[in-house]
């Protein structure tokens, strides 16, 4: 995913197929509820669900080291969010969340 106004995530070149959205119901024992909120921060800010999908699977996440996937399924989904809501902060593009993210979960 690539984030216009910030640079601050991109993803790798690697493609999925197209049926690729479909494993995300998968995440849902793993994700406390929090994968549909991390998919929506995504798309504000980067539009193209199939980018959505590359960085959530293959763009390690600083200072974490791992994927979006890597830390929802290790039950760190609110660090994705706020990573997610720091990158929109930074962006200028931040009216409508409901919270400031955390400084030392969204640290990239």
């Amino acid at each position: 995913m690539r984030a216009r106004a910030t640079g601050a995530i991109a993803a790798p070149g690697r493609k999925h197929g197209s049926g690729g959205w479909l494993r995300l119901q998968g995440y849902a024992a793993s994700d406390d509820g929090l994968l549909p909120g991390i998919i929506a921060l995504a798309g504000r800010i980067e539009p193209d669900l199939h980018a959505v999908w590359e960085w959530f699977h293959e763009a390690p996440i600083h200072p974490h080291g791992k994927t979006a996937m890597q830390l929802v399924r290790a039950g760190q989904g609110r660090v994705v969010m706020a990573f997610l809501q720091r990158v929109l902060v930074d962006s200028g593009r931040a009216t409508g969340t409901s919270q400031k993210p955390s400084a030392a979960g969204a640290a990239y």
